[in-house]
């Protein structure tokens, strides 16, 4: 949900933008594709950033594991495939409805 929220709150801040090229005759699928390439640089570097903060509180926790080892390379990846998958579809709903929007209700929107 706060990741929903993020990225919502960010297409809401360039509902201007968005109402601007449409306007001027952007496709509503090069749009979707502009906000979803921004969102996966949020996310590549939230996903690096925990990858790398992981890896290093993994040897605090180390106690705490039976049976796993605290890098185990399985679970990372599966974690992160998730989250990346989670992270993708939770920009992707406020990319969809903010190229739904009409470029002239865009355009007056403050």
């Amino acid at each position: 949900m706060g990741l929903y929220g993020v990225m919502s709150y960010g297409v809401t801040l360039r509902t201007r933008e968005i109402g601007v090229r449409m306007a001027l005759g952007a496709r509503r699928e090069t749009i979707l594709i502009l906000m979803m390439r921004d969102a996966g640089k949020v996310i590549g570097a939230g996903v690096a950033a925990g990858a790398l903060g992981g890896l290093w509180l993994a040897r605090f926790i180390h106690g705490l594991l039976f049976g796993v080892s605290p890098v185990d390379g399985t679970s990372l990846i599966l974690a992160l495939v998730a989250l990346v998958i989670v992270a993708l579809f939770a920009a992707y709903l406020p990319a969809r409805r903010a190229v739904r929007i009409e470029p002239i209700i865009a355009l007056r929107y403050e």
